[in-house]
């Protein structure tokens, strides 16, 4: 009996001897954890916003004086906060009032979509190509997946009515696109609206992206870059989110275009967008080997480029011919 007491009292002695600075120091350690993580993503989301909302600028130096296109060099204030917008406005060569305003999206402008995009556009219709807020020859301004850009939209489909067209549609990619759907959908001067690589959401959009680029836990951090984007922007986003604008598109036509190769933006948020629209008005077109808005710009496969062509200047002439 006195032999067992002894054999627990040591027992206990053994516990209190690991348990004891467990038990003092175990709270301070697991408080030191959460700050430590908390920091982490802090940082994380400020840094990524940081890059995201304000990315160094990427040069395109190609003019329409390259394809021997006839154009006007035009700006305009953006709706709101009169940002300057920079763009290129193409005549219509039938003369029927028909124009299609090009949005690009994250560090892409005019440039960048004229020999793939506007060269053969310009062929059948008139083209207004932009450059977004903080992009091209337009104004600094901090980038917002579309947030923000959709004032840009808003205010090229105005420019375009104040020039005497009187249909309207919209070809935005990737952000471009999210832009064009959020604003277009509420818009009555819009006709038809195509989308190239959109993103469904905004942090749909930047987990994608990590993920694509390797990096781990990339919804996490896309919280994070979110939050951090808000203390960037001054302002909460995610209004511009497509999928919530999408389904008032209808009754005009919508066409999703999409890479099913997409590491930047899911093919995943296409069908998304697609499940949120009225499938009644609603076009899917999905290239099996194309990543990000790239079924035109580096399909090596002729068919391809002819199917793109092809529809999208079907569903343009049925709707604003």
């Amino acid at each position: 009996m006195l032999r067992s007491e002894l054999d627990r009292r040591r027992a206990e002695r053994a516990r209190d001897r690991y348990l004891g600075p467990l038990r003092r120091y175990g709270p301070r350690v697991a408080l030191g954890l959460v700050l430590g993580a908390t920091s982490i993503l802090s940082a994380v989301g400020l840094v990524g916003a940081q890059r995201i909302a304000r990315p160094s600028p990427f040069h395109f130096p190609d003019r329409p004086e390259n394809y021997g296109l006839t154009y006007e060099a035009v700006r305009f204030p953006a709706a709101v906060d009169n940002v300057p917008i920079a763009g290129w406005l193409f005549p219509d060569p039938g003369r029927k009032r028909r124009l299609v305003v090009v949005v690009p999206g994250y560090r892409s402008h005019k440039a960048h979509l004229l020999r793939e995009y506007v060269r053969w556009l310009t062929a059948s219709f008139g083209v207004l190509a932009i450059d977004p807020r903080g992009s091209g020859e337009s104004g600094a301004a901090p980038f917002s997946f579309g947030d923000d850009e959709r004032r840009d939209v808003a205010a090229a489909v105005a420019f375009g009515k104040a020039r005497g067209y009187q249909r309207i549609a919209l070809f935005g990619t990737s952000a471009g696109g999210a832009a064009a759907i959020s604003e277009g959908a509420h818009d009555p001067l819009v006709r038809t609206i195509i989308t190239d690589g959109a993103p469904a959401g905004i942090h749909l959009g930047i987990s994608g992206y990590l993920a694509g680029k390797g990096y781990p836990a990339p919804e996490l951090f896309a919280w994070a870059i979110l939050a951090g984007l808000f203390f960037h922007l001054r302002h909460p986003i995610g209004g511009a989110d497509a999928q919530k604008h999408v389904a008032s598109v209808s009754p005009r036509p919508l066409l999703l275009i999409h890479g099913e190769r997409d590491r930047v933006i899911p093919v995943a948020s296409q069908r998304a967008l697609a499940a949120a629209a009225d499938p009644r008005r609603t076009a899917v077109l999905t290239f099996p080997e194309a990543d990000h808005v790239s079924a035109m710009e580096r399909s090596p496969h002729r068919l391809h480029r002819h199917v793109y062509e092809t529809t999208v200047l079907e569903m343009l002439h049925k709707t604003l011919d």
